[in-house]
């Protein structure tokens, strides 16, 4: 990512996991909170794909807001 100053910034995936089936879950409470879905937040039941979906919306909201 690029910052409104000209700055690079690292994006780490360093937690990416992979999931053995599209019906899989995971239990991991990792991540930066900031771009965390609430179901990865509360830790209260197993979340799958579609909190990656939520991350995405609010990088590319950061991206075009700044």
């Amino acid at each position: 990512m690029i910052d409104c100053e000209g700055h690079m910034k690292l994006i780490d995936f360093g937690f990416a996991k992979k999931l053995n089936s599209k019906d899989a879950l995971t239990y991991t409470n990792c991540g930066t909170i900031g771009y965390a879905a609430p179901e990865v937040i509360s830790g209260k039941a197993g979340y799958s794909y579609p909190v990656d979906i939520w991350s995405f919306g609010i990088l590319l909201a950061e991206l075009i807001i700044g």
